[in-house]
């Protein structure tokens, strides 16, 4: 058994949204695997929102694995969250 490591990319979103994506984040968390985002448009708050709540961690009180595309180190990112994941 592999943990499952899931990448979701997002560009827009409003929060009538954030259900589908908290019942994702729940499958994955219920697999024992990890929810990554990558934020590609930082403008929209809604998406931002859903993505900070989607990959919270109640451990560390904090969302974690959850990136903006426009990092110079957003590969670097992804291979070092799905590695941890």
């Amino acid at each position: 058994m592999r943990p499952a490591a899931m990448i979701l990319f997002a560009a827009g979103a409003d929060m009538s949204q954030y259900k589908v994506v908290q019942d994702l984040s729940g499958y994955i968390s219920d697999w024992s695997g990890t929810l990554i985002g990558v934020n590609f448009n930082s403008a929209n708050q809604n998406l931002t929102n859903i993505l900070n709540m989607a990959t919270y961690n109640n451990l560390v009180n904090a969302s974690m694995y959850n990136y903006l595309s426009t990092r110079n180190t957003l590969t670097k990112d992804l291979e070092w969250a799905i590695l941890q994941g």
